[in-house]
């Protein structure tokens, strides 16, 4: 409702499952991405009319792989791809 007479939102999270999260980025997700920006720019908006942007670590400047190896061993594997890598990772376990 906030929006419904326009406006903008920024909206932000870490990937973490099919939550509400997930809904708005899939939404956004065009599929392809521009080129010459930082971090990970979809062109175009989604079906959502949302505008995708992903930031993983690597596109921080003083961020290198020693800060990625470095939080690999403080998170564990799928955790720093979460968090870090910006990717949805989806549980196979019940």
């Amino acid at each position: 409702p906030t929006l419904s007479t326009g406006g903008r939102a920024i909206i932000f999270s870490t990937p973490n499952g099919k939550n509400f999260f997930y809904q708005l980025w899939a939404g956004a997700d065009t599929g392809e991405y521009e080129e010459g920006k930082v971090g990970l720019h979809c062109k175009g908006v989604g079906q959502n009319k949302f505008h995708g942007i992903k930031l993983p670590w690597y596109v921080h400047p003083e961020r290198d792989e020693k800060y990625a190896e470095n939080m690999k061993a403080q998170l564990g594997e799928e955790r720093f791809r979460r968090e870090i890598e910006c990717e949805f990772i989806f549980s196979t376990k019940l």
